[in-house]
């Protein structure tokens, strides 16, 4: 485990040095197949565990991001990356489920964006109701499969599962550590969540 002063430098520097429109990123620990990484995008931070697969010539990513004062996973991230830039804009709804090892099949929906010549394409999860069920099956499990259904074709990703236990603990932690730092912008509607 990344010790805790060093935690705090790290969110003090990204606190400090990031602007507006600037997005800044640093690996704070590595957890076998998984990492705990700290955003910052503008003056908000973002704690995320993060994974990477390289397969069949694709480049593929999943990330849960926190954020503070909440410290909740508030986001499932699957980003695609291609060899080719994009040569069309993409917003569109795509169906999916989601299996970790044997368990219950989840279906989900995911909103897939991508734009002109970026070579990434992000499918964000919409209907996840963050239910404790489903993050124990990960903390648990060994790998995550997902299928997608675009136009009435099936494309299949996983994920390894290995060390998402300690790097899905590690930025709760990081991101309580964060929500107490004076420099950590909160709004009145915060302390009413």
């Amino acid at each position: 485990m990344l010790p805790r002063f060093l935690g705090l430098i790290a969110v003090s520097c990204i606190i400090g040095t990031t602007h507006a429109s600037e997005i800044r990123s640093v690996e704070l620990a590595k957890h076998q197949d998984w990492e705990t990484r700290l955003l910052g995008v503008g003056d908000k931070l973002v704690f995320r565990a993060v994974t990477l697969n390289e397969r069949n010539n694709l480049v593929s990513t999943l990330s849960i991001d926190r954020s503070p004062p909440q410290c909740k996973p508030e986001a499932i991230i699957v980003r695609i990356i291609s060899s080719a830039p994009r040569d069309t804009d993409v917003s569109q709804d795509v169906f999916g489920q989601m299996r970790v090892d044997e368990l219950a099949i989840r279906n989900v929906l995911f909103k897939l964006t991508g734009q002109v010549g970026n070579q990434h394409s992000s499918l964000i999860l919409m209907n996840w109701d963050r239910e404790e069920s489903f993050t124990n099956d990960l903390v648990s499990g060994k790998t995550l499969r997902i299928r997608l259904t675009e136009t009435g074709k099936d494309y299949f990703l996983n994920f390894s599962l290995i060390g998402f236990d300690k790097a899905f603990v590690e930025t709760r932690k990081l991101c309580e550590l964060g929500r107490n730092l004076p420099n950590t912008k909160r709004n009145d509607s915060d302390y009413f969540k």
